[in-house]
């Protein structure tokens, strides 16, 4: 009976025993825990983790985010909208739906950064009122492509707009660390903008040679760029760059900032363009207007029985490509260089053929203009290019923009070259 009573009690005891435990040890423990409401998220002993901590280097990925919700809401909106309106009665943004629909679903605003210029390699001045900040990966084909926009961003804006680069080269792309590092060493020879434009130019696929030909041809030399290469300063300052992205969330290159505010996905001229105007509205700073000069040089197309093709309907460059005047007027004295390069395609364009390039050597006037063997000829300054009216080496002759775009491998690229 007396081991029976005393089992029987065993849990009772066992639960007292706990209580008091817990009770004890409650007073090692925080009154209490912190919550989202005060700013904090977390508390590890007592010491607070804040909520600003956890958000600082993902502003951009929640932002993303939010996009991506409004994004999804507006289409569901849109459909209730029609459902109301009746299947295809009215056009957004016509005079109907604007007097019949208050639309107030807005667009998540971007966040905005305190980004400074000082210690980055740069194009303008440190003093301008707008700086468009641009993580790059010189290895990055998207990188490539915004190229044109950076040498109209300035022809358009001038000192108005600085472009600030900041190295990103990702793990996956070979040789991106060493292109980061070969900029920063050009930067340091003062000789940033050629290399960097050139390195572009030349496309995602360089090499360690590639990098060096390319400082060659910005006029670095060559044994300071050596050394600069060899050196840890250029790594130290790719290393900052790094660890600024990764303090403020970026992890894709190009990801553009225009004075710290953010440009969501890929943006294009017009949207950098757009932003920067907007900024220079908000500082109140009156834009400089029509300065861009590839559009206000261009000539007339000669005479041919082909259409002519607008410069404002021209595609836009996926490069613009600096030449000087010697090196190109020395390069079309050479009759060597007119000498069975071009033979017709076999295929006619409106009764007429087109010329495609036959033969390209390294180093050659048209190994510089970017053009490889095979490309087909179409348009040049708003002209087609045919056996019959064949002006192409005619424009480097007689204008200072020669717009010129091709046909690789099934695919129409264009180029702008200015002659200065």
């Amino acid at each position: 009976m007396r081991g029976w009573r005393s089992t029987r009690h065993t849990p009772w005891l066992l639960l007292a025993i706990g209580i008091a435990t817990a009770c004890d040890r409650s007073s090692e423990r925080p009154a209490e825990l912190p919550t989202f409401d005060d700013g904090v998220a977390a508390a590890v002993d007592g010491i607070p983790i804040s909520l600003e901590a956890v958000d600082a280097p993902l502003r951009i990925e929640l932002h993303e985010l939010e996009i991506a919700a409004w994004s999804a809401r507006r289409g569901r909106l849109e459909k209730l909208i029609e459902a109301r309106l009746g299947a295809g009665a009215l056009a957004e943004g016509s005079p109907q739906w604007r007097s019949r629909v208050e639309w107030r679903l807005e667009r998540p605003a971007p966040p905005r950064f305190a980004l400074s210029a000082a210690g980055a390699a740069r194009v303008g001045p440190l003093e301008a009122p707008v700086h468009v900040t641009v993580f790059v990966d010189f290895a990055s084909s998207h990188v490539a492509s915004l190229q044109p926009a950076f040498v109209r961003l300035r022809d358009v804006f001038g000192d108005e707009v600085a472009i600030v680069f900041r190295q990103l080269p990702l793990p996956y792309h070979r040789f991106a660390r060493e292109g980061a590092v070969a900029a920063r060493c050009a930067d340091a020879a003062g000789r940033f903008r050629s290399f960097a434009y050139g390195l572009l130019q030349r496309g995602p696929g360089f090499t360690p040679g590639d990098l060096r030909s390319n400082a060659e041809r910005a006029g670095l030399d060559e044994a300071s760029f050596e050394a600069c290469l060899a050196g840890d300063h250029a790594r130290a300052e790719v290393e900052g760059d790094l660890a600024l992205a990764a303090s403020i969330g970026v992890r894709r290159a190009p990801t553009v900032f225009v004075n710290g505010l953010y440009l969501s996905g890929r943006p294009d001229y017009h949207e950098i363009d757009r932003r920067v105007r907007d900024e220079l509205t908000r500082l109140d700073v009156a834009p400089r207007m029509n300065r861009d000069s590839a559009k206000a040089d261009m000539p007339p197309p000669p005479t041919s029985s082909l259409p002519a093709i607008p410069a404002e309907h021209l595609k836009e460059p996926d490069a613009i490509v600096p030449l000087e005047r010697a090196v190109v007027d020395e390069a079309l004295a050479n009759e060597l260089l007119k000498a069975e390069r071009f033979e017709s395609t076999r295929g006619e364009f409106s009764g007429e053929r087109l010329l495609k390039l036959r033969r390209v050597e390294d180093g050659d006037f048209f190994s510089r203009l970017g053009l490889e063997m095979g490309d087909v000829l179409l348009v040049v300054n708003g002209a087609f290019v045919t056996e019959s009216h064949d002006h192409f080496l005619d424009a480097f002759a007689d204008h200072d923009v020669v717009r010129v775009r091709i046909m690789r491998r099934g695919r129409p690229y264009a180029w702008e070259y200015r002659i200065r």
